[in-house]
């Protein structure tokens, strides 16, 4: 990405400090709110100096107008050869920008041909900018031993709770010790527990949903792999537990064959290794789904999807880069999750349109996260029964991608039987009809038996074959 100090124009002699020689000065190079598609170079003042990083907003003259706000990303101390402008100030809020995430963004702006600042925004919505709200939240704390005193067993579990932590907020302890608030009440009022108040950032507080989500054991934790979703886990694990390293598995597999399920396990021991796990989903309705299913197999499980209420996104966010989350699931936005301890990437279904974005920035999610994970060093398994053309060639051909096959469904399930029924003039007993016999006496029986059924048509509107009326036969093509 170009910046504002290019050193093809000539040196301002008259302008540096000693007549032909270079000055050194810190440079903030800034994405600014304009529509330009480079970033530009700012000199840094002294006062400013500990305030200027990456990822932090500032203002910066441009083009003799007022102040423009954009986003520093990348601060040097460099030489320059022409005239630099200063910064003017230093907005309050950072964005929740790692270095990874700027160098993604300013990929984002040259790969897919927008502005700077507009691929910033995209990786940090402008809610996450702001300072977090400061809210009194009400703590309780063991005030004194309880003696020879006599309690009720509510009263004794809740104690018990109390006694556990020097600080407990006051509804994790209710809801830990499964009690009321009248219990507590009672106890403060003999002198055993004492409520105090601390002013606490929201963003400290853990939401609902992290509450929620807390792992507890399934039946799917004692499903067995088979050998082909050994294999798979085994070279994903081999990049992903100790020293992760960026590397793309295209996990190609049948439906049915597991691969929910490697997903999972890869997952889980990215976990305990202190690393956090991003898996993206094409749609809503299914992101809903898998966090339903996944949130009883993992804990601290957060959802991202463009639903989201602009508090609930800025929550998620803030939560996410505090490093309380472990997995992140949604739709193509959670490819920008501001994960601090990123160690595994997944892309569910690799090959659906529903991955690209239709507004500006316009990219695909699949290919900014393979670019996000060679920028992280960490793996990524991309899913899918029905690999992209672009993403085959890439594994069978290219060799760029690593091969995972599961050819077979897991747990020895085997696929509905399938028979192609013709529609010829002998079967008819009647005038033309798109249903044929077979199909028709097959659905009075599904209904006589009180069950439903399904019908698929190809298209609507247009015809998609040619064929004769009286005996059957289809127009094709010798190709």
């Amino acid at each position: 990405m170009a910046s504002g100090s290019d050193k093809s124009r000539p040196a301002q002699l008259w302008l540096l400090p000693e007549q032909g020689r270079a000055g050194r000065h810190l440079v903030a190079d800034v994405a600014i709110d304009a529509p330009v598609m480079r970033t530009y170079s700012f000199a840094v003042p002294d006062e400013l100096r500990d305030r200027v990083h990456a990822g932090v907003r500032v203002r910066g003259p441009h083009r003799g107008k007022n102040p423009v706000e954009g986003i520093c990303v990348r601060v040097a101390d460099r030489p320059w050869d022409h005239t630099l402008r200063p910064l003017v100030e230093v907005l309050s809020g950072d964005t929740p920008l790692t270095e990874p995430l700027i160098d993604l963004g300013l990929w984002m702006a040259d790969y897919y041909h927008c502005s700077p600042l507009r691929a910033l925004r995209a990786l940090a919505p402008a809610p996450a900018w702001d300072p977090p709200k400061i809210k009194t939240v009400p703590y309780v704390r063991l005030a004194a031993q309880l003696g020879d005193g006599s309690v009720t067993d509510k009263q004794r579990s809740l104690l018990g709770v109390v006694a556990e932590g020097s600080s407990l907020r006051r509804r994790d302890a209710l809801r830990r010790a499964a009690v009321g608030p009248s219990t507590l009440a009672s106890l403060c009022k003999r002198g055993l527990i004492e409520q105090y108040e601390l002013q606490v950032p929201e963003d400290a507080l853990p939401s609902d949903d992290e509450l929620r989500s807390q792992h507890c054991a399934t039946s799917e934790d004692g499903l067995v792999l088979n050998a082909d979703q050994q294999r798979a886990l085994h070279q994903i694990d081999a990049t992903s537990e100790t020293t992760p390293e960026f590397r793309v598995f295209l996990l190609f597999g049948v439906p049915g064959s597991g691969k929910t399920e490697v997903y999972v396990r890869a997952a889980r021991r990215t976990i305990a290794a202190g690393r956090q796990v991003i898996i993206i989903v094409p749609e809503i309705a299914l992101a809903t789904h898998l966090v339903d299913r996944l949130a009883a197999r993992f804990d601290r499980v957060r959802v991202l999807h463009s639903r989201l209420s602009p508090r609930e996104r800025t929550r998620a966010l803030r939560a996410i880069h505090s490093g309380r989350i472990s997995v992140v699931i949604g739709t193509r936005t959670a490819v920008f999750a501001p994960c601090p301890q990123l160690g595994l990437i997944v892309v569910d279904e690799e090959q659906e349109a529903s991955l690209k974005n239709q507004m500006s920035p316009r990219y695909h999610a699949r290919d900014t996260a393979i670019k996000r994970a060679e920028l992280e060093n960490i793996p990524i398994v991309l899913g899918t029964a029905t690999p992209s053309l672009e993403t085959w060639h890439n594994a069978a051909v290219l060799r760029h991608y690593c091969l995972l096959r599961l050819p077979e469904r897991a747990g020895g399930a085997q696929p509905p039987r399938v028979r192609l029924v013709t529609d010829r003039a002998a079967d008819r007993d009647g005038p033309a009809t798109l249903l044929s016999k077979e199909l028709r006496a097959a659905l009075r029986d599904t209904l006589d038996a009180k069950e439903q059924a399904i019908l698929l048509h190809n298209r609507r509107g247009y015809a998609s074959h040619l064929r004769c009326g009286s005996c059957g036969l289809t127009a094709a093509c010798d190709r």
